[in-house]
């Protein structure tokens, strides 16, 4: 599977590995099989490591209809979290800040990042919203 998810509940967040070629419904049915796991719980934060992927078969109807399942989830749940997308490469980099952008009124709060241990802190820090 080209996301993997894994949960860190001693910090309070999942991380989902983006690895190699997501496509559009790959990438949504990832985030739906693992929100509907037991693992996932409301509230989780996300690390989203996109250092290891490939956005040649990601379009942006793909990347706004796992934002508008995002919100939903969130408004469902009753939740507001924050996403820290970790992306050291520049395409990543980019895709994600529009995702940032798209997600300004959300309860997904995302923040993107070229170093993963400053998203972690961020992640972590209750303070910093």
């Amino acid at each position: 599977m080209p996301v993997i998810f894994k949960v860190n509940n001693k910090c309070g967040y999942f991380i989902a590995t983006w690895e190699g070629i997501i496509t559009d419904s790959e990438l949504l049915s990832a985030y739906k099989n693992f929100v509907e796991s037991d693992e996932w719980s409301p509230g989780l934060n996300e690390l989203a490591d996109l250092s290891k992927t490939n956005f040649e078969k990601l379009s942006s109807n793909g990347l706004q209809a796992l934002g508008t399942y995002a919100e939903q989830v969130y408004l469902n749940n009753n939740s507001s979290i924050k996403t820290a997308a970790y992306c050291p490469n520049d395409l990543p980099f980019g895709i994600a800040r529009i995702y940032e952008a798209w997600s300004h009124d959300s309860l997904e709060n995302v923040k993107v990042f070229r170093e993963r241990h400053i998203a972690e802190t961020w992640l972590t820090n209750e303070k910093e919203n």
